[in-house]
């Protein structure tokens, strides 16, 4: 990305990943907007987390985007700032990472609800 927010060069591994071509998202904004198609959720992503990506005062914000199929992936980018005022974004898939980080979180959450309830715990 340059600059002024234009999409400068996308790789193959961003097309299969999204389904984007560069075609598709020239611009950052025009990247958000497809990627972002609720107005609410593009703010929520855009706002102080997206802004200190591109700023460079963050490294890493993982958002959940929608995929040119349709499809809604949870994307990891990671910035990097490169020579000449440009910017590289990595972008990696996080789906899978993320929905067994989530089923972790309720397994430990409905496991510790049985250990409370338990006569064991009570007893003391």
């Amino acid at each position: 990305m340059d600059g002024e927010g234009r999409c400068r060069y996308l790789n193959p591994a961003f097309t299969r990943i999204t389904g984007y071509t560069p075609e598709d998202v020239p611009t950052l904004a025009q990247w958000f907007e497809r990627a972002h198609p609720n107005p609410a959720y593009r703010r929520k992503v855009q706002g102080p987390g997206g802004e200190e990506l591109f700023s460079g005062a963050r490294d890493l914000l993982v958002a959940s985007v929608v995929c040119r199929d349709g499809r809604v992936r949870d994307i990891e980018l990671r910035r990097a700032a490169v020579e000449g005022g440009y910017v590289l974004l990595a972008v990696r898939d996080v789906t899978e990472q993320s929905l067994a980080e989530e089923n972790l979180r309720q397994a430990t959450s409905e496991l510790t609800a049985v250990i409370e309830r338990s006569p064991i715990s009570s007893s003391g």
